[in-house]
């Protein structure tokens, strides 16, 4: 994300979810607005299992990640349903940074 910020001329914020506000704010092209719902939902649940690795906190911020990737598109519906918790979180993760990725080289290449 701070690549992405950097490559619109900006300096990037201190926090994970500012960061995302900011890339958010920038508004790439290649990145629909579910996927910045499933990066937030993401950080809040990596954000809830910082402070403790069960309980209802983290319970709930699973929840609202499923929730999230299950509106990217019907097939992710789908897969969502057959994902273990850790499978979601990596298929969550890796699905936001490669669009990020794609958006910041694009930025940076000039298209």
């Amino acid at each position: 994300m701070v690549e992405l910020i950097e490559a619109h001329g900006k300096e990037a914020d201190d926090t994970f979810a500012q960061k995302i506000a900011q890339c958010e704010e920038i508004n790439p092209p290649e990145i629909e607005a579910a996927t910045w719902e499933l990066l937030k939902k993401a950080n809040r649940l990596r954000n809830a299992i910082a402070h403790k690795i069960d309980g209802p906190e983290v319970e709930q911020a699973m929840k609202n990640m499923r929730k999230a990737y299950a509106a990217l598109s019907a097939q992710s519906a789908k897969d969502e349903q057959a994902m273990t918790d850790v499978q979601l979180a990596l298929s969550a993760f890796t699905h936001c940074g490669s669009f990020i990725v794609v958006a910041t080289e694009n930025k940076k290449q000039g298209n």
